[in-house]
């Protein structure tokens, strides 16, 4: 039972003398009275939990009850009586907080795709912008690659006109073929020559099959060796170029990250390495005299 005496609980006597009051104008009986004081007091006790308990505790749970007013008395249908009939001691729920708690809901929802939608398009976009360095990082791999190539071409061609001077025309094609790689500005057009080369060198190292001399040369032979070296890193440097490019266009295309791609418009990106149809056959040599 709760001490009502103490000054921390002022609120809720004031509280019980309203109700009590308005009990009796109603004519309810002094143990009616008690009765439903006794149970306002359990129902106070049980809300405010162990004391001790400060002033501002206990007007907060006093505020929550009903009007003193709602504690009326009523005659009953059958037997005449009066019984007494209260509210319970909860606070009701009004239309208006009904619509206010389920507009809060759909906010924290709305709230919540948003976090998310704006997570997976961040996460999107930098995967985006990783796999475009990665591209980038190839792109420049193979240019290195190509500038050993190019850096050869110039002994290669001389050793073998030492032997094979009059082997003229392919080594023309070569040398015309370095120079226009040396002068191209765009790495399209770099790309593209550099696969026009290929089978033009083909051509020159297949001409010391004809040239036992030339073959036999510890010069060319260096120069052979570290060719077929480069040739090698150029191949795997242009895979590794074509899966980043292959990685990229399928991140941009494929859902959610083509909805990234459309909104900060980014495009598809299509500068494959792709070999020359006469790449897959060997190279033919005129050995026919030139000019």
């Amino acid at each position: 039972m709760m001490n009502l005496d103490k000054p921390e609980l002022k609120a809720l006597r004031d509280y019980l003398d309203a109700v009590e009051e308005a009990l009796a104008a109603s004519g309810s009986a002094p143990e009616d009275i008690a009765e439903i004081k006794s149970e306002i007091c359990a129902h106070v006790a049980t809300q405010l939990g162990e004391s001790p308990h400060s002033p501002e505790a206990v007007e907060e749970v006093v505020r929550q009850l009903d009007s003193p007013e709602s504690y009326r008395e009523e005659p009953d249908d059958e037997s005449g009586s009066h019984t007494i009939l209260r509210k319970p001691l909860k606070r009701k729920l009004r239309p208006w907080m009904i619509i206010v708690g389920g507009l809060g809901i759909l906010a924290l929802l709305l709230i919540g795709l948003l976090i998310v939608f704006a997570t997976i398009f961040i996460q999107k976009r930098n995967e985006i912008v990783v796999a475009e360095k990665q591209i980038d990082q190839a792109a420049a791999q193979v240019q290195v690659v190509l500038q050993r190539r190019y850096d050869l071409i110039p002994n290669l061609v001389e050793t073998v006109k030492g032997y094979a001077a009059h082997e003229s025309q392919t080594l023309r094609a070569v040398t015309e073929l370095r120079a226009q790689w040396s002068q191209a500005e765009s790495p399209e057009q770099k790309r593209a020559l550099s696969i026009k080369l290929e089978p033009q060198i083909g051509k020159i190292m297949a001409i010391a099959e004809d040239y036992p001399d030339l073959k036999a040369n510890q010069n060319f032979l260096m120069l052979q060796t570290q060719l077929e070296g480069t040739e090698n890193r150029i191949a795997v440097e242009r895979r590794r170029f074509n899966l980043m490019l292959r990685d990229y266009n399928a991140l941009i295309d494929l859902f959610p990250g083509n909805l990234v791609a459309m909104t900060l418009n980014y495009e598809p990106r299509e500068q494959y390495f792709e070999a020359l149809p006469e790449a897959g056959t060997s190279p033919k040599v005129d050995f026919s005299p030139g000019e």
